[in-house]
């Protein structure tokens, strides 16, 4: 038993030297500068399981950089050392954000970018190599030098075409390897269908209650005359607890589908839909559903 104890010991800590090592090659190569957050979080506390002063843990740390190739390899890391350790995987932060939820918003965010970085990254290496050829093999309208006005003017309609089928090609891969990590996520435990909740402040705090407007006791005696109902029922009946909008973040009472809404994509769209957890109907703090913001976000580019 002791031999085994000092293996999974002697596991672990290789584990997170691999961890430190990959953190300081993603900040030796300025992946973003948010990876500085999770390095910090890991080298200033004794583990990776502690939970800060924001309530956030080390699931939360990673949202900033879940979408990069390294934030994704970072994060298959920390499954494996941290795990279901103190239930972080579904830790509601300070803002009521899951760390499920987080990465749902972070992927709407930065979709778009990481295609055209893609796309630029592409286009990048098809300009130089044509810089490298001799005139007579590069394309005719290269070797004329209209690039020094447009980048891309130079490009025939099908070499275009061709480049952003491969741009388009390594976005459904990086697509494939960001839905691999929810599912790593959901593994742990994660619920697909959690929703925002209220902001940390106003959790745990009991509903207020206010009294509705212009009724008062002889309203309340009326009532318990007509219907029989004793003082006490008719309080209880004009006294309706309260739910502020400020008690939540921006995004109070969304799900995963509102937040992906900002940026739809079918294969997100699809597995939150087919795991039968998403109730389409829900409406965040402004009442709105997943499909109004749809909407919304549609009439924004029309």
């Amino acid at each position: 038993m002791a031999k085994l104890t000092k293996a999974r010991l002697l596991s672990k800590l290789h584990l997170a030297a691999e961890i430190m090592m990959l953190l300081i090659f993603c900040l030796s190569i300025q992946v973003t500068k948010r990876i500085f957050l999770v390095v910090n979080t890991f080298t200033s506390e004794l583990s990776l399981a502690e939970i800060d002063s924001s309530d956030a843990g080390i699931y939360h740390h990673l949202a900033p950089v879940i979408t990069s190739s390294e934030g994704m390899k970072l994060f298959e890391k920390v499954c494996k050392l941290v795990g279901t350790q103190k239930d972080l995987y579904k830790l509601v932060n300070l803002n009521g954000f899951t760390p499920l939820l987080l990465y749902i918003q972070e992927f709407a965010r930065s979709a778009e970018g990481v295609y055209n970085e893609y796309k630029e990254r592409l286009f990048q290496e098809y300009r130089e190599k044509q810089a490298k050829l001799p005139q007579s093999q590069q394309n005719p309208i290269y070797s004329a030098g209209y690039n020094r006005y447009n980048a891309h003017h130079y490009l025939t309609p099908q070499e275009t075409a061709k480049l952003e089928q491969d741009a388009q090609k390594e976005f459904d891969e990086f697509v494939t390897r960001f839905l691999e990590k929810i599912q790593m996520l959901v593994d742990l435990g994660a619920n697909l269908g959690d929703k925002v909740q209220k902001l940390k402040m106003y959790r745990n705090a009991p509903k207020a209650k206010e009294k509705v407007k212009d009724i008062g006791k002889d309203a309340m005696v009326e009532e318990k005359n007509s219907n029989s109902m004793d003082i006490e029922s008719a309080k209880k009946n004009y006294l309706r607890p309260t739910e502020k909008l400020n008690h939540y973040g921006p995004q109070g009472k969304q799900t995963a589908l509102h937040l992906i809404m900002s940026y739809p994509h079918i294969r997100i769209v699809k597995l939150l839909l087919e795991s039968g957890r998403i109730d389409v109907n829900q409406q965040d703090k402004n009442k709105e559903t997943a499909l109004n913001l749809l909407i919304n976000s549609y009439n924004t580019y029309t």
